[in-house]
């Protein structure tokens, strides 16, 4: 069975802090398959708490495997039977899916690891010809599945730059597979009709312009803040939320700063956070009043060096105005990236400065603000030519959603 929620993370005006229906038969149709084997791999356990979740007590089982359950980006979900240790399931190419395994009575096994650090199959920019991807006999070690064949190297043919991203870029969202069973009832939560999905806004500082047109990067970025978003279907949506994570986040029973319904879901934000200046790794809870949600989140304090950067370039006329902007995208000092694998939603450019303004700016200080772009643009033409002084520009900022729908705001300074 395949079904759409109406979870969606809001893509803010890029401010810097300041301020179920049905669906098909997944293992039908003609589309892409995924396909796996239990029967010939290795099963064991070391431990008593499985990484994000309690348990597992015993090495997985493949008999005892009678589930696939994967969760897409977009907030649909599927459920897929599991028979004699083999699965052929329909996956919807375009954007990431995140896989878990479950017993008959929906009782949380396991979920699919790929190396990278990617707990998550990113099927955001497969070739048209492809129509099965194999991950061949699946293993697992404390209910971590792992497959033979990595679909990431040959199937999906990633660049080792753009696995880097991912690796990293999922972590947020690939809560969901670790902790799928959040409320610790024992039964997976959507199998319950209980949605929620987790994501995050970071800003960094990517580079100065040191008295150019192009912006120098200043090689790792420079991570300034952030907020963790969440959002849910299935729960109670009270007027605010709560969220506690580790002491040194600062969050400890704190109000959302805004809540935004989207028919039957609403979206919550913590207030922005400079110190850390990223999500450390931890446990976090988050209180709907009654309910309470607990996961891990891996440590992020590092994943700034993982982030795709946009290099910006800024044309000028005759008389200083500025005419347009385009960029390019970097990683580590290394372009070979498509921003295709990795951007997923909207790109955003704004300026910060003095003097006139040009059209609808979001806040003190903008002077404009190109309002969303197609994730694949590279470049945009002021909507008013002859308006901004590029001696009246002081920073320019880049914004884009990744396709885990987490929000990247990268600043570029000009002194």
């Amino acid at each position: 069975m395949r079904t759409t929620t109406g979870l969606a993370f809001l893509v803010l005006a890029f401010l810097c802090g300041c301020g179920g229906g049905g669906g098909s038969d997944a293992t039908s149709g003609s589309g892409l398959h995924l396909k796996g084997t239990f029967n010939g791999g290795t099963h064991t356990v070391s431990a008593k708490v499985r990484p994000g979740g309690t348990g597992p007590a015993s090495a997985i089982n493949p008999a005892d495997v009678a589930q696939i359950i994967g969760f897409e980006v977009g907030g649909g979900w599927f459920v897929a039977p599991v028979v004699h240790g083999e699965f052929d399931v329909e996956v919807t190419p375009g954007e990431p899916v995140g896989v878990i395994f479950a017993g008959s009575a929906g009782e949380f096994l396991g979920y699919l690891s790929l190396p990278n650090g990617l707990d998550s199959l990113p099927l955001t920019d497969v070739d048209a010809g492809l129509d099965e991807i194999n991950l061949g006999v699946l293993s697992s070690h404390d209910g971590i599945v792992t497959p033979s064949i990595d679909p990431t190297t040959g199937q999906l043919q990633l660049t080792a730059e753009e696995r880097t991203i991912l690796g990293s870029a999922d972590d947020a969202f690939s809560t969901i597979v670790h902790n799928p069973d959040a409320n610790g009832n024992g039964v997976i939560d959507v199998l319950e009709n209980e949605f929620w999905r987790i994501g995050l806004l970071i800003w960094v500082s990517g580079g100065s312009f040191q008295g150019g047109l192009t912006s120098t990067p200043s090689g790792a970025p420079i991570p300034a803040g952030w907020r963790m978003m969440f959002s849910a279907e299935g729960l109670p949506l009270p007027a605010v939320a709560t969220f506690t994570g580790p002491p040194v986040s600062t969050l400890n029973t704190t109000p959302s700063e805004f809540r935004q319904t989207f028919g039957d879901s609403a979206l919550y934000s913590t207030p922005f956070i400079q110190t850390p200046t990223l999500p450390p790794g931890g446990s976090y809870d988050i209180t709907l009043s009654p309910n309470m949600l607990t996961f891990d989140l891996a440590d992020q304090s590092t994943a700034a060096a993982s982030l795709l950067l946009p290099v910006p370039t800024v044309d000028v006329d005759g008389s200083g105005f500025v005419n347009r902007i385009s960029w390019t995208y970097a990683q580590g000092g290394n372009s070979n990236v498509s921003p295709k694998a990795v951007i997923g939603g909207q790109v955003r450019v704004q300026l910060v400065g003095t003097g006139p303004t040009c059209g609808p700016v979001s806040g003190p200080g903008f002077i404009y603000d190109s309002g969303p772009l197609p994730a694949d643009a590279v470049e945009h033409v002021l909507s008013c030519p002859g308006t901004i002084l590029w001696s009246n520009v002081t920073r320019v900022f880049i914004a884009y959603q990744d396709v885990y729908q987490n929000n990247v705001v990268v600043a570029h300074e000009k002194p």
